[in-house]
């Protein structure tokens, strides 16, 4: 949402300095009797208007899952798409995306974030195997089928080799691996 409302704050300057710049040989300006009260006005009304867009059509089950188990997220953005819907939010440096069904039921959950983030347990098992390589990014999946126990999918890079591997269960395999030239 802030993201939106400093883009539209950008745009809205760039444009109005380009309109200033183009009238100012006239000496005319159309907005001189625009203050930054009235930028803040109209900049809380369109994040007022998107929050309210924001939940159109979004099944009202998957809005009441989503605050039971998420309630101290306030910045959140639903999407509507093909196979249901998405909420996504950032919280302490991670980005979750959490997917419904049409009919508003979780079907999974996608968690973003860096090496600091990940559990020390993960992060031992892959360190110990791959000791030279580093962390980049992690990517932890919970879906119906997995239950209580996240899939990891960790980017490694090393002076030769970037990897992919997957870490469920205990388990660790690489799912690729390319040479670094």
């Amino acid at each position: 949402m802030k993201r939106l409302i400093y883009s539209v704050l950008l745009l809205g300057a760039t444009t109005l300095a380009a309109i200033n710049f183009a009238t100012a040989q006239k000496g005319i300006n159309p907005y001189s009797n625009l203050t930054p009260a009235k930028v803040d006005q109209a900049m809380t009304q369109v994040a007022a208007d998107d929050a309210a867009g924001n939940m159109k059509g979004i099944h009202p089950r998957a809005i009441d899952d989503f605050s039971s188990n998420f309630r101290n997220v306030t910045n959140e953005r639903w999407y509507k798409i093909s196979s249901g819907f998405t909420a996504d939010f950032f919280s302490d440096g991670v980005q979750h995306i959490i997917y419904y069904t049409p009919k508003g039921k979780w079907c999974g959950s996608l968690a973003r974030y860096h090496e600091e983030k990940l559990p020390f347990e993960i992060r031992k098992m892959v360190k110990q195997t791959y000791y030279d390589d580093a962390i980049v990014y992690v990517q932890e999946v919970e879906t119906v089928d997995t239950g209580s126990s996240p899939v990891y999918f960790i980017n490694l890079e090393g002076a030769k080799t970037i990897k992919l591997i997957r870490v469920a269960d205990g388990d660790m395999s690489v799912i690729n691996e390319f040479e670094r030239r």
